[in-house]
């Protein structure tokens, strides 16, 4: 049995600015932003390349998540952060909220709610995803949070300056366990019920990495 951390797999990203990732069940979804703003569907054997479309907001995608229907999409406009949920089939845009946060990220569905981490805050939104109206907030454990994932239980971040993943309780944000994230520069991270996956900026890989 692999200890928490270990990698399982990884594969080169499409771009070389990757992002937010998400999986639906079957493939991973990955948010990049050169040669331009777009969210990829890959085959997660290869990183094989299924689809892709232009990312909403056209600016700086980031977060991903998927809700069994459709997905959720950060873009880190600086003037005015925005959340999309996305049909996976065009990349039309269904619905359009502001993000609470100052600096927005990744962004994680638990079957009722958004979850966004706000980068140099230090604290994790839970967000109704009708109307962006913040429920509540909880502490992150280090204000470097990159992106986030949901595991039907707990909370996954990782963050992008310590450079490790934690498992937090949803209800207060203590920390349930930690370990070294797979590389540096991390920006999305995704749970396809097993194990996680992690994107990482600086060597265009996407990880498949045991807990």
């Amino acid at each position: 049995m692999a200890k928490p951390g270990a990698v399982l797999s990884s594969f080169a990203a499409p771009s070389t600015t990757t992002a937010g990732i998400a999986w639906d069940g079957h493939s991973i979804w990955l948010a990049a932003t050169v040669p331009a703003a777009t969210i990829y569907q890959l085959d997660p054997r290869n990183g094989n390349i299924l689809q892709s479309f232009p990312a909403p907001g056209n600016s700086f995608p980031c977060g991903l998540a998927w809700d069994g229907e459709a997905l959720w999409h950060t873009d880190q406009n600086v003037a005015q952060p925005k959340i999309f949920r996305v049909s996976p089939t065009n990349g039309r845009v269904l619905r359009r909220l502001t993000s609470p946060c100052a600096t927005t990220r990744g962004i994680a569905w638990d079957g009722r709610s958004l979850w966004l981490p706000d980068r140099g805050a230090a604290s994790i939104f839970e967000v109704e995803p009708s109307t962006g109206a913040t429920r509540r907030s909880i502490p992150s454990p280090v204000a470097t949070v990159s992106s986030i994932a949901w595991d039907s239980h707990s909370l996954w971040v990782v963050a992008d300056v310590t450079e490790v993943i934690y498992q937090l309780d949803p209800r207060n944000g203590n920390i349930l366990q930690s370990f070294p994230a797979p590389a540096t520069s991390h920006t999305g991270m995704a749970w396809d019920g097993k194990d996680l996956w992690v994107s990482s900026y600086n060597t265009n890989l996407v990880y498949r990495v045991a807990v």
